[in-house]
C-alpha cells in the first residue's frame, strides 16, 4: 500500500475516532470522598440512560489500583461535555480539590463548544469556589411533603433543577446519537435527592436538653490533688432559663456574642448561691464536692441532695459527663434533673419543729449519745487506715444531716421563726450560727487530714471543740422543737386534723 493509500486509511481512522468521541456524552463528578454514595447515585442514575452514549467519570470506579490518577482525572475533566460538582457542608477531606477541577474545566472549554457544570448542594449557599456554577439546592423539607415518602412529590418541591440537569444528558443523547429515549428526568431526580436523604441520615436536625444545665469549664492545672476546690475564674455557662432557675440576677450573666448561652465566673455563681443559701452550705458545694471526688485519686463522692429552685420545685444536679480538651481544661456538665418534694406533707406547724427534731436528734445521736465512742474512734493510737476510714464517715454523716436538713426545708430559717414563739427566734439564729461556725471549722480539720495536711490529735481536738460548742446549743434547740410538737398536736386533734392521743415527751437533757 503506497504513501496516498496509508495517509487516507489513517485519516479515515482518526475520523471515524473523532465521531466516536463526539458520539460519547462525557460527564465528570467531582466529589468530596465523604459524599461517594451521592456521586455513586448520580453515576448510576446518568449511566443508566444508555451505558454505550454515556462515559460518567467517577475516580473510584474509573481509576485503577497504582494508576496516575491526576493525570486521569485532568483528562476526564478536559473532555467532560457536563461537569457535577456534589458539596453537602459536611465534608471531613479536604474540599480543595474540586475548586482545582473546576478551574481546570474551565480553562480547557474546546472552541465553539459550550460545555454546562452544576453544583448540587444542600447547604444554604454553595461554597464560594462553587458558586459560579449553576445551582441545584437539594431542600429536605417541602410544605407538608415528606422527603422519606417518595409518593406524592415531584423534584420541583425538593431540588427545582435536577431535572434540568438530567433533561440536559437526554437532549445531548438526541443531537449524538439522532435517537430519542424516554425522558426519565423526574425519576432520576428522586433518585439523587433520596440519596442526599440517605447520605444525612445521621445528621443533627434537632437538639435540646430534655432539662435545664449548665456546664462549668475549668483551666488546665498540673496537680489537682493540691487544689483545694474549683478555681475561681472557672467558666459556667447555661442559658439565662438555667440561671434563673438557680436565683441568678439575669443582668449577672454575660451573653456570649451570637449564641444564646450566657456565662459567668464560679466564684461569682458561688458567691451569689452562698447568700441565697443563709446558713446552710449551697447545693453547688456538692457539685464541687463530685467534681473534686473525680479530679482527686481516693476522694469519695458526696451524698446526693436536691435544692429548691426559683420556681419552688425541688431539682436534684447530676453531673452526666464531662470532657477533657488536648489543651488541659476540663468541662463538665450539670443537669438540674426535676426529682420529688423532700418536704413533710403536713401543716407547717408540725412539719418544721419535725424537721428541726430529726435535725437535732441525728446530731445528740452521734455526739451526744455516741460520745464515748467517737472518742475511741479518733483514738491517736489507731492506724492510719482505720482513722482514714473513720474521718470519710465522719465527714459523710455529717454532709448528710446537712443535706436532709437542706432538702426538707430547714435552711428556711425565716418560715421557722413564723411558726414558733418569739421568744425562740433567738434560738433559732444562735444555733444557725454556731453550727454553720463549728461545721465550717470540723469540716476544714477532716479535709485537711484527707490531704495529709493535719495530724491525728488536731483531728481528735477538732471533733471534741465540735462537742463542746453545738451541744448546749443542739439541747436548747431539740427541747424547744419537743415543746412546739407538744403544743401543736392537741391543737391540731381538736380542729379535726388528727385523731391522735397527744405525745408527751421529756425535753432531751
Amino acid at each position: 500500500m503506497g504513501k496516498p493509500a496509508k495517509a487516507k486509511k489513517a485519516k479515515n481512522a482518526a475520523s471515524r475516532q473523532r465521531r466516536k468521541k463526539i458520539d460519547k456524552i462525557n460527564v465528570f463528578i467531582s466529589y468530596s470522598h465523604d459524599d461517594f454514595p451521592i456521586a455513586q447515585a448520580l453515576w448510576q442514575e446518568i449511566a443508566a440512560i444508555d451505558h454505550a452514549a454515556f462515559e460518567v467519570f467517577l475516580d473510584a470506579q474509573q481509576i485503577e489500583l497504582g494508576g496516575d490518577w491526576k493525570a486521569e482525572i485532568a483528562f476526564a475533566v478536559k473532555n467532560a461535555d457536563i461537569f457535577i460538582a456534589v458539596y453537602t457542608g459536611d465534608q471531613k477531606h479536604v474540599f480543595d480539590y474540586c475548586g482545582f477541577e473546576v478551574g481546570l474545566f474551565t480553562a480547557s472549554e474546546p472552541d465553539g463548544m459550550k460545555r454546562r457544570m452544576f453544583c448540587i448542594y444542600d447547604t444554604k449557599e454553595p461554597p464560594t469556589i462553587l458558586s459560579g456554577l449553576q445551582g441545584v439546592q437539594i431542600r429536605y423539607d417541602a410544605g407538608e411533603k415528606l422527603l422519606k415518602s417518595a409518593e406524592g412529590w415531584t423534584s420541583e418541591a425538593f431540588a427545582p433543577r435536577m431535572k434540568a440537569m438530567f433533561s440536559l444528558c437526554y437532549k445531548l443523547y438526541a443531537e449524538r446519537r439522532k435517537a430519542h429515549l424516554q425522558d426519565q428526568s423526574e425519576k432520576k431526580s428522586r433518585e439523587i435527592i433520596q440519596a442526599f436523604y440517605a447520605n444525612k441520615g445521621d445528621e443533627v436536625v434537632d437538639e435540646r436538653p430534655l432539662h435545664q444545665r449548665i456546664s462549668i469549664t475549668l483551666p488546665a492545672v498540673t496537680d489537682w490533688d493540691t487544689m483545694a476546690g474549683i478555681p475561681p475564674t472557672s467558666r459556667v455557662l447555661g442559658t439565662i432559663t438555667s440561671f434563673s432557675l438557680l436565683g441568678v440576677p439575669n443582668a449577672v450573666p454575660e451573653r456570649l456574642k451570637d449564641q444564646d448561652i450566657y456565662g459567668l465566673d464560679w466564684k461569682d455563681l458561688t458567691e451569689i448561691l452562698t447568700k441565697r443559701a443563709g446558713n446552710v452550705v449551697p447545693w453547688i458545694r456538692y457539685v464541687e464536692a463530685s467534681i473534686m471526688a473525680q479530679l482527686k485519686a481516693g476522694v469519695t463522692q458526696p451524698p446526693p441532695l436536691s435544692f429548691i429552685g426559683e420556681d419552688l420545685k425541688p431539682y436534684r444536679p447530676i453531673i452526666g459527663r464531662f470532657k477533657v480538651f488536648r489543651n488541659g481544661t476540663r468541662r463538665y456538665y450539670v443537669s438540674l434533673i426535676p426529682t420529688l418534694e423532700r418536704l413533710f406533707p403536713g401543716r407547717d406547724e408540725t412539719s418544721f419543729p419535725l424537721i428541726g427534731l430529726i435535725f437535732a436528734a441525728r446530731f445528740w445521736f452521734k455526739f451526744g449519745e455516741e460520745r464515748q465512742k467517737l472518742r475511741d474512734q479518733f483514738s491517736v493510737n489507731a492506724t492510719d487506715n482505720a482513722f482514714d476510714l473513720e474521718v470519710r464517715s465522719l465527714d459523710s454523716y455529717l454532709q448528710r444531716m446537712v443535706i436532709e436538713a437542706s432538702e426538707y426545708g430547714l435552711a428556711d430559717q425565716t418560715s421557722m421563726k413564723n411558726f414558733m414563739k418569739a421568744e425562740d427566734g433567738a434560738i433559732i439564729e444562735h444555733f444557725f450560727v454556731v453550727w454553720k461556725h463549728s461545721y465550717d471549722s470540723l469540716s476544714a480539720v477532716l479535709k485537711g487530714w484527707i490531704d495529709r495536711k493535719v495530724n491525728k490529735p488536731q483531728v481528735a481536738d477538732a471533733i471534741e471543740r465540735f462537742s463542746n460548742d453545738l451541744l448546749p446549743q443542739n439541747e436548747k434547740f431539740m427541747t424547744m422543737m419537743f415543746r412546739e410538737l407538744e403544743i401543736q398536736l392537741p391543737i391540731l386533734r381538736t380542729r379535726g386534723h388528727s385523731s391522735a392521743v397527744p405525745v408527751s415527751a421529756e425535753p432531751a437533757r
